[in-house]
């Protein structure tokens, strides 16, 4: 897998775009650059972090842990 390019949205941001829209938790400490799928801060060349775009959202994957479609 390669990383998207422009602006990228994690599955929970486009979840929430594609239902209610409201937030439902706005969990903002500061650091999340986590994989939000397997918990890892590695990020290499090998193992790429995408960051979301989202408004107020943080969260962290790697291109490699993202759910399949």
């Amino acid at each position: 897998n390669s990383p998207p390019e422009g602006e990228w949205h994690c599955p929970r941001c486009v979840q929430e775009n594609s239902s209610s829209g409201e937030d439902e938790d706005e969990d903002d400490d500061g650091d999340h650059t986590s994989c939000e799928a397997c918990a890892s801060k590695e990020s290499t060349q090998s193992k790429v972090m995408l960051l979301c775009d989202g408004d107020e959202c943080s969260a962290g994957w790697h291109v490699g842990c993202l759910p399949n479609k």
